[in-house]
């Protein structure tokens, strides 16, 4: 039984997403950031794939404003994946190319079976 099959039978109506009509159900690329030497005693900073699930993503605020002479946008979502243990708020998901930030990890009810991410786009890493 998969994520989608729960939110249909009803079983997750507390993780305030609301149905499933409400969620749009992607394909989602787990990243972690990795530190690569550059050869000259630095290094760069390159994402690598940890994961790839299925999710239901919700769309929960945006917004522009005018700042540094240019209009900026900024959106926030929220994505309802089964249970990841070892995801970090300095992780990120990529969904149909974009990244999206992670701003929060929330393990449901602290079952070990789903988790609930609030992700940003458009905001500074």
């Amino acid at each position: 039984m998969g994520v989608r099959d729960i939110v249909k039978a009803q079983g997750l109506y507390h993780v305030m997403l609301g149905s499933e009509d409400r969620l749009l159900w992607k394909t989602v690329d787990i990243q972690r950031a990795t530190k690569v030497s550059d050869g000259a005693g630095g290094y760069t900073e390159t994402w690598n794939s940890l994961a790839i699930v299925d999710g239901g993503i919700a769309a929960m605020s945006g917004m522009e404003q005018w700042q540094s002479d240019r209009l900026e946008s900024t959106s926030k979502w929220r994505l309802l994946i089964a249970y990841w243990g070892e995801l970090f708020a300095t992780d990120r998901v990529v969904i149909d190319g974009r990244a999206y930030n992670i701003s929060f990890v929330n393990d449901v009810q602290k079952r070990d079976a789903w988790t609930v991410l609030d992700l940003g786009e458009g905001v500074p890493t």
